[in-house]
């Protein structure tokens, strides 16, 4: 009782430090239109009456931002509703539910590892999955890949269990559904474990297994009222939507192409080669945590019944990485659509760093202990960067930028410290705008001081900008504003590790 009382309060820690942290990053691409489209849900909820459910009474309100499932964005909506107010606060409160999901994220990984390797095994697998800064920096944003990790690693952890306890096929059911209400990646997730429990449980795991996939349909479809009409055509929508980022042609859905910077080569209509997910995985994951899990792959693959687990871990690990890796799948935006694979890694971690701590008595229990500080200090070390984190297999964030590495790609750098230098040095009426462009939901970036008149984007030849505010995201950078990148002179520049976050132009030579 004493061990569970300390884990409680360590999750509490961690989710008071996670919020404080999530100040920190600037509003990413994606997060206005998730917040938004989550408080227009939240208000149809609110305001249920017989209308609501029409047609109209719900294209009303569930029609923005369709092309995703709703399930995250309804807590994002939800969190934005309370705070009730505007700007850069409605955000935080946002990340309060974000944050929330990362530290019960942390918990279940903690709870499925000691289950399954040992109670050592647990406590080192829910702290390599909080060490590893790219997963630590998605915890703190309102946006969709952290949340589906989460119910995709949840309904993995109840499908383990449901043999045993037919009910908990029904919760697996449930919570696959949740995963699907949350984004389209979780579709993939009968691929390991229906192949799993047959394998390894024959003919006792046909009822758990149709349970799991009835259930998980039904939930997904009882979830998204945006499908309760039309619900063919919209279904189908939907699949286009998402099928057409993997087809070369046109987009008549308008989806985009997005460009990503990988080894020195930008991408715009091909794919980035098949190894991307691989690559970025091994470049991203801290050294210490991926030697961990190298040691755990071996414990996990070891006969016995530890191995039925095992391979259920080392499976839905891999999955996401071979996905993304298939050559007509988008690859882009670092290690964001393959998040689901890592808290299956930090499991691995916690079982080989549990075999590292029994090495040589208490010899690995220094080794082990002084790893993770480390760790420790190196995650401190990248606030409010984790996004840009890479590990010292390629030298860090500075090498990694000169082999060619994407070194920014969300608009998190452009942060309230940027918008702070802008409100102090900016004169009154300068016309202030970003490049790449990530604002058009919002207007301009929250926090602005309102003496500045925020332009939309930039056009170098019209002069319709005084200063420019850049995150140097290098798969977007063309033209002009890859030109100030390489030759203009910044009067203000932010890095971390050497290599430029944001930068701001005076682009006119008298502000006006």
């Amino acid at each position: 009782m004493r061990f569970h009382t300390w884990a409680g309060c360590a999750l509490v820690i961690l989710f008071l430090l996670g919020a404080a942290a999530s100040t920190g990053p600037g509003v990413t691409w994606d997060e206005p239109a998730y917040v938004f489209a989550g408080y227009n849900y939240t208000q149809w909820v609110l305001h249920l009456s017989p209308g609501s459910f029409s047609a109209h009474g719900i294209d009303a309100y569930w029609q923005f931002n369709h092309e995703h499932p709703p399930a995250a964005k309804l807590l994002y909506g939800f969190a934005a509703t309370v705070e009730g107010g505007e700007g850069f606060g409605t955000f935080l409160a946002a990340r309060l539910g974000a944050v929330a999901m990362f530290v019960l994220l942390v918990g279940l990984v903690w709870c499925f590892t000691a289950r399954s390797f040992g109670r050592p095994a647990g406590v080192i697998a829910a702290l390599s999955l909080v060490l590893m800064p790219r997963v630590f920096g998605h915890g703190l944003l309102s946006a969709l890949d952290l949340p589906v990790a989460l119910a995709c690693f949840a309904a993995a952890f109840a499908f383990s269990r449901a043999i045993q306890n037919k009910s908990r096929g029904v919760w697996a059911g449930v919570l696959w559904g949740v995963a699907l209400l949350t984004k389209i990646n979780a579709v993939f997730l009968p691929i390991v474990l229906i192949p799993w429990a047959v394998w390894y449980h024959r003919k006792r795991a046909v009822t758990p297994c149709a349970t799991f996939l009835v259930v998980g349909v039904l939930t997904f479809f009882a979830g998204w009222p945006w499908l309760w009409h039309d619900t063919f055509g919209r279904v189908q929508q939907y699949a286009m939507n998402k099928t057409e980022r993997l087809a070369q042609r046109d987009r008549p859905a308008g989806t985009a192409n997005i460009p990503v910077y990988y080894l020195g080569t930008t991408y715009r209509q091909e794919r980035a080669p098949w190894h991307y997910p691989f690559v970025m995985t091994l470049v991203t994951v801290p050294v210490a945590l991926l030697v961990f899990a190298g040691i755990g792959v071996g414990k996990a693959a070891r006969s016995g019944e530890g191995r039925r687990i095992g391979t259920l871990v080392m499976a839905s690990g891999l999955l996401p990485l071979v996905v993304v890796a298939l050559p007509m799948v988008p690859k882009y935006d670092g290690v964001r659509l393959f998040m689901p694979a890592f808290p299956f890694v930090a499991c691995l971690a916690g079982a080989g760093g549990a075999r590292l701590w029994d090495w040589r008595g208490r010899l690995g229990k220094v080794i082990v202990a002084a790893l993770l500080a480390l760790n420790a200090a190196a995650l401190l070390s990248t606030h409010p960067y984790e996004l840009s984190y890479y590990n010292c297999l390629v030298g860090g964030a500075w090498g990694a930028n000169k082999l060619g590495f994407e070194t920014t790609y969300w608009g998190d750098t452009v942060n309230q410290q940027v918008i702070k230098y802008v409100n102090q040095h900016c004169p009154d009426g300068s016309r202030v705008t970003s490049e790449p462009p990530h604002t058009e939901l919002i207007g301009a970036l929250p926090g602005l001081r309102s003496g500045l008149r925020w332009v939309p984007t930039w056009n170098r030849g019209r002069r319709n900008a005084d200063f420019v505010i850049l995150f140097p995201r290098q798969g977007h950078l063309s033209g002009a504003a890859l030109e100030l990148l390489k030759t203009g002179k910044p009067i203000k520049k932010w890095s971390y590790m050497g290599v430029p976050q944001c930068l701001l132009y005076r682009v006119t030579t008298e502000a006006q």
